[in-house]
């Protein structure tokens, strides 16, 4: 195998637990070019404990961390991929008033919780990238609240956004190009594009009205965002070029709605306020043109996750309980056996949840 390597492709892998994924070994000639795919080789991780592989390069991650999956060819030259592997779920938690916010990750059963970023700041609105390689987040360790981007550890910290004013609520492009985030730099908050290293930044709303709590659907061309644009705040939707603004069909005129997410079938859901004090998490079905109620609580609820593959939810619901139990609760709702658990975050009785994000 003369001026022949093999190369295992990709060389950088972040997947969740118990996803599985497949490497494909390909040899390169001198120049690297592909010669042709290896049919065969020896396949081995340096972590089975956090990722196996198998004789035909198959991935399963197990464990959160970091391992080394190497693939050895017939005349002995071999390549690497890098894998890491993250919890389910990216979540912001806050302790005592003024005790700032730190950013972990948590298994979806709730069992497990590890702190990804901890400092003084209040670290607020995690999300992964698509291919899950980076977190944006928004932090007020400056003062006013930036857009920040981090590796899936917490490290390779760097700073997005340099406008005056706050920056929040960044979502992720579905090709991991682009960041859509909230942004007061002109005034009102007002939803903002930018490229994913903070240049490129254009302006998708204006007007007088406040916008704000930006959605993508997973096409990436609908953006869907909470507006005053009129009596009360209400869910819009519009063009990724900021045009063709018009209502979602969430809810009756006369009820409150936050909190826009989309299903990877795009449908729309978000937080409707039934009555004084009910809320419920309403997901509008495109095909029928129709309301459903997901999740409805007699307390008021928060904030709520979709999974990628569309089939749970994640709900934080402020509690009614008191004695100094958790101010919030956190229910995983699963949407193809209508099942609901409650999990229970292991983190001191007193901390408040917030932002749970796929």
């Amino acid at each position: 195998m003369t001026g022949v390597q093999t190369c295992a492709l990709p060389i950088l892998i972040t997947m969740v637990t118990g996803e599985s994924r497949s490497l494909d070994a390909q040899l390169l000639n001198a120049g690297d070019e592909l010669f042709r795919a290896l049919a065969a080789g020896r396949w081995s991780s340096t972590n089975p404990a956090v990722a196996t592989v198998d004789s035909t390069g198959l991935i399963r991650g197990g464990g959160w961390g970091t391992a080394t999956i190497t693939v050895t060819g017939p005349g002995g030259d071999s390549a690497t991929a890098a894998v890491t592997v993250v919890g389910d779920l990216l979540l912001s938690a806050r302790g005592r008033l003024g005790a700032g916010a730190g950013l972990y990750q948590m298994s979806l059963d709730g069992a497990s919780i590890e702190p990804v970023l901890l400092d003084s700041a209040t670290n607020l609105y995690p999300v992964r990238s698509p291919s899950y390689h980076a977190i944006a987040f928004a932090s007020d360790v400056r003062g006013l609240y930036d857009v920040y981007r981090m590796a899936p550890d917490g490290s390779a910290l760097q700073r997005l956004t340099d406008a005056e004013g706050h920056h929040t609520q960044p979502v992720w492009s579905p090709d991991g190009a682009k960041i859509v985030f909230t942004s007061t730099r002109t005034g009102r908050p007002q939803i903002f594009e930018m490229s994913a290293d903070g240049t490129a930044v254009e302006q998708l709303t204006h007007g007088d009205a406040s916008s704000h709590s930006p959605a993508l659907s997973l096409d990436g061309g609908t953006v869907a965002f909470v507006s005053g644009r009129g009596n009360d705040e209400r869910v819009y939707l519009m063009s990724r070029d900021g045009q063709n603004v018009r209502p979602a069909r969430l809810a009756e005129p006369d009820q409150l709605v936050r909190s826009p997410r989309f299903f990877p079938n795009g449908d729309l859901a978000a937080v409707v306020q039934i009555g004084t004090r009910a809320t419920a998490v309403v997901r509008w079905d495109r095909q029928r043109d129709m309301r459903l109620p997901l999740v409805t609580s007699n307390g008021a609820i928060r904030e709520f996750a979709v999974s990628r593959d569309g089939r749970f939810l994640v709900v934080v619901i402020e509690s009614t309980a008191g004695g100094g139990k958790t101010p919030t609760e956190v229910l995983l709702v699963d949407l193809a056996t209508s099942e609901s658990t409650a999990l229970a975050v292991p983190l001191a009785p007193e901390t408040r949840v917030a932002n749970p994000s796929f």
